[in-house]
């Protein structure tokens, strides 16, 4: 069922990526609360569901992470991010317990806004799927905090210079009494400057520390500090050492392309993807790259019932890219399956001659039309 919310959506197209604002309508604030949606590129020409990526502080922080992961996409997977807008940060991000009861109150509204009305409408709105990554700076990074010991759903957070010590350290309470949920895995990052404020400092140690000091629970924890930053520039170095860590091994290996060469074993590359499903807790499919990489594996090892499988897979997922296309054109070709692979190299060609326009992938695709034709054209005179 649609998740019934009032919604204004304000598009604007950026850099081949669409960009969203979106008003909704909050029952908890009783007035429109914005937020920032950045969609993947091709996002209209696939079925598939995607990460979302949480970004609190969305006023000052989306722009910066929408560029850090375009800059970074041959390492991140495909993600919708969600910038949120702090309408009064102090009071929403940190639970007040003395002073106006409208002041009080901003903290549990912003949280029932968060949990259970932005959430929601992103995942009934958006093609998304189980994987959900949430980045907070400051009291932001505090916030995600104490969401991450009250709710299994914020499991993977990064958090820079959290503010640990407000509320008399509470939060270091919290966690030592903290009950993971079962068939739940948390994965958290924690961040900050050298320079950073001392109380910074020694809060995000005291909390590894408090963390660290149980490893029967499912929390698996990295803390990082990063040389001459300050509490202000350490948001801009974490974000990037945060989304690392959580998406390392997203792309093959190139240590394990090499023992597959060595030995063989196919099984390898499949066996990586399966471990990362599980530990995400979703279907993970290996990029357009990958596939390609691992067609050509088989290609050369005369696997061409394989490598055309594979190519037809990525055909599927990746239906927008010129040289899928082109590359079960290839396998085809050396099955002698001249007709289709023609059909496919003339789609390639002309995807790319829409979009990307390479010259160098326009010259290889007529190339291939070229050759494609002249091995038709050599068969009908036997």
């Amino acid at each position: 069922m649609k998740y019934k919310l009032l919604i204004i959506v304000l598009a604007f197209i950026s850099n081949s990526v669409l960009s969203q604002e979106v008003f909704i309508k909050s029952k908890a604030f009783n007035q429109y609360r914005k937020i920032f949606v950045s969609l993947p590129e091709h996002y209209d020409e696939t079925t598939v569901g995607y990460p979302v990526i949480y970004v609190l502080d969305g006023q000052i922080l989306f722009n910066f992470s929408r560029g850090l992961y375009q800059y970074n996409s041959d390492k991140y997977p495909p993600a919708i991010i969600v910038g949120i807008e702090q309408v009064n940060r102090d009071y929403e991000l940190v639970e007040q317990h003395e002073g106006d009861t409208e002041d009080i109150n901003m903290y549990s509204q912003f949280s029932e806004f968060f949990l259970n009305e932005l959430m929601p409408y992103i995942d009934s709105a958006y093609r998304t799927n189980s994987i959900k990554i949430f980045i907070g700076h400051s009291h932001g990074g505090l916030f995600l905090l104490n969401k991450m010991v009250e709710h299994a759903d914020i499991n993977n957070c990064i958090c820079i210079s959290p503010t640990v010590w407000m509320n008399d350290y509470t939060i270091l309470e919290r966690f030592k009494n903290f009950s993971p949920a079962r068939n739940t895995n948390y994965k958290l990052y924690l961040g900050y400057g050298e320079n950073d404020f001392k109380a910074i400092r020694d809060g995000v140690l005291k909390l590894s520390e408090v963390i660290n000091r149980d490893s029967s629970k499912k929390l698996s924890l990295v803390t990082n500090m990063y040389s001459d930053e300050d509490h202000n520039s350490a948001i801009l170095i974490g974000m990037r050492k945060g989304l690392d860590y959580f998406f390392k091994d997203y792309i093959f290996p190139e240590d394990k392309w090499d023992l597959i060469e060595k030995t063989g074993n196919d099984s390898i590359f499949f066996d990586h993807f399966n471990h990362l499903s599980v530990s995400f807790g979703c279907e993970i499919s290996p990029c357009e790259d990958d596939f390609n990489q691992l067609g050509y594996y088989y290609l050369e090892s005369d696997r061409i019932t394989d490598a055309i499988n594979i190519f037809a897979t990525n055909v599927r997922l990746y239906p927008y890219s010129s040289n899928v296309y082109d590359s079960y054109g290839e396998a085809l070709l050396k099955k002698n399956d001249l007709s289709k692979a023609l059909e496919y190299f003339q789609k390639a060609l002309s995807i790319e001659k829409k979009d990307a326009n390479n010259k160098d992938q326009l010259k290889q695709y007529q190339t291939h039309i070229s050759e494609a034709k002249e091995m038709l054209n050599n068969n009908n005179k036997k």
